[in-house]
């Protein structure tokens, strides 16, 4: 009897096992073996993810054939292959199914996807190795601290399973990037870089070593850095869709606006996936050029229309251009689709505040900030905008709280040097949480709230300069 498809919601992983042709030989059945490793797999596999292991009856004869079955049943995992006199041949289709593509788009499954494809076991032995390799790509794309260090534990159990000699073929330097990549998230940075760098020592002709490289100075801020190593990347390797993506994305927060939209156009040309329009839009977006964001936005919506994360981030382009009800269109399809989705609910509780309606608002950030406990990275914004909405509802003293945890998570990500409109967060949360004080009667506080901004910064913003001298008046402080 033919199964559901997976719950992609829930974040289960189904592995297929079709039946294995027999080319010659004894008509040995190894999808019952591959079972029981899955099995036993599921034992280690944690709370966050769930694990279907199901035989099926079809045979497979070619990786095409692999994905369309799995398309089907929505496996993550197809495990086929032949079986010639003795030998065991086994391949593996990977589709990371639930990928969440918060961030950067091809980063967390690129390479991998198609290493999986490729790897072939001559005896059947390599399947713990690619369970463990496939668990930590989707634990870490979770995002959650917790994650990550699930992801370092299924890593570094692939990395035992190694099979000695092939350590290309079977993907070790793209391994290596994902371990080191996870260690630098968990601020684990010598460590991570050592990774890194044994990747590129050993292939140091290929672009995959140099191209992590980047993406873990970009993790740790470091944008100079990380552009000669996305440089690096490029010239072994001109069709390194990863590298034009994550430059794109460096060029972009530079300013550099023509730069990030060549090397956007350039993955477009390589490869024309959801994810090279989204990187377009983003660098349109930031240009201000949301009209030309909105039609990227709908190629790639067109491209995968049941992706959650798609329409919102459409609907947050709607946001810009002050197009409520589109933005609310946007936003409920993509919680129809997926109603786990914080950032949908962050940023309809943003519409929603600017629509006036805070009691919907607060109920809609609360819930995306409860989704993303845990997170690796928290969202200010979050913080920022339900805290704005207690104010504007009377609720001065939640709202304090908002801005006490909003000025912790920004100076953490920010930090007082180069102010601008891109973190303006730090200056309005130390003047929002004085309002809120001086709403509740609290003048001292209200000074005092105000301090450590005006000691860290040399240039304060005109707006608290003038709530300073406002609160001095009030509590009679003389110049």
């Amino acid at each position: 009897m033919k199964r559901p498809p997976a719950d992609i919601k829930n974040h289960e992983i189904l592995v297929l096992l079709p039946k294995f042709i027999h080319i010659s030989g004894n008509p040995l059945e190894p999808n019952e073996e591959w079972q029981f490793t899955c099995e036993k797999f599921k034992k280690t596999i944690g709370k966050e993810i769930s694990l279907s292991c199901q035989v099926i009856p079809q045979e497979v004869q070619s990786d095409k054939e692999a994905q369309d079955i799995s398309d089907v049943y929505k496996a993550t995992l197809v495990i086929w292959g032949n079986v010639r006199g003795s030998v065991v041949e086994v391949q593996y289709t990977f589709s990371p199914r639930w990928i969440d593509e918060r961030f950067l788009p091809h980063t967390v499954v690129s390479g991998t996807a198609e290493q999986l494809t490729l790897f072939i076991s001559r005896d059947g032995g390599d399947t713990e190795y690619v369970l463990n390799f496939m668990a930590g790509n989707l634990s870490q794309s979770l995002h959650k601290v917790d994650s990550y260090k699930r992801a370092l534990y299924f890593f570094n159990r692939a990395l035992e399973l190694l099979p000695k000699n092939r350590g290309v073929e079977m993907g070790q330097t793209v391994l290596l990037g994902r371990i080191g990549l996870t260690l630098i998230e968990l601020k684990r940075t010598d460590e991570g870089f050592a990774n890194l760098d044994k990747a590129v020592q050993l292939e140091p002709d290929s672009s995959v070593g140099f191209t992590n490289r980047c993406i873990g100075y970009v993790i740790m801020g470091k944008k100079d850095v990380a552009l000669a190593e996305c440089n690096k990347a490029i010239a072994l390797n001109p069709n390194d869709i990863d590298a034009y993506e994550i430059r794109s994305g460096i060029y972009r927060d530079n300013g550099s606006y023509d730069l990030a939209l060549k090397d956007a156009n350039r993955a477009i040309e390589i490869s024309g996936t959801v994810g090279d329009f989204i990187v377009r839009a983003y660098v349109y977006s930031s240009k201000g050029d949301y009209d030309k964001a909105i039609l990227d936005c709908n190629q790639a919506i067109a491209l995968q229309p049941d992706e959650a994360w798609l329409y919102a981030a459409r609907g947050n382009l709607y946001v810009e251009l002050n197009q409520s009800d589109l933005a609310l269109n946007d936003l409920n399809k993509a919680l129809e689709i997926d109603n786990k989705r914080a950032d949908a609910y962050g940023i309809r509780g943003q519409v929603f505040y600017f629509m006036k309606k805070y009691p919907e608002a607060i109920n809609d950030l609360t819930k995306a900030i409860e989704l993303e406990q845990g997170d690796i990275k928290r969202d200010p914004l979050e913080y920022i905008n339900r805290a704005r909405a207690f104010f504007f509802f009377g609720e001065y003293t939640l709202a304090i709280l908002d801005f006490d945890v909003t000025i912790e998570i920004a100076e953490e990500n920010f930090g007082y040097t180069n102010i601008s409109a891109s973190n303006r967060l730090i200056p309005d949360a130390y003047n929002g949480r004085a309002e809120a004080y001086v709403k509740l009667g609290q003048y001292q506080n209200a000074l005092d709230s105000l301090q450590p901004y005006l000691t860290k910064v040399s240039n304060p913003s005109a707006d608290i300069i003038r709530l300073v001298d406002t609160l001095k008046k009030k509590l009679g402080i003389t110049p």
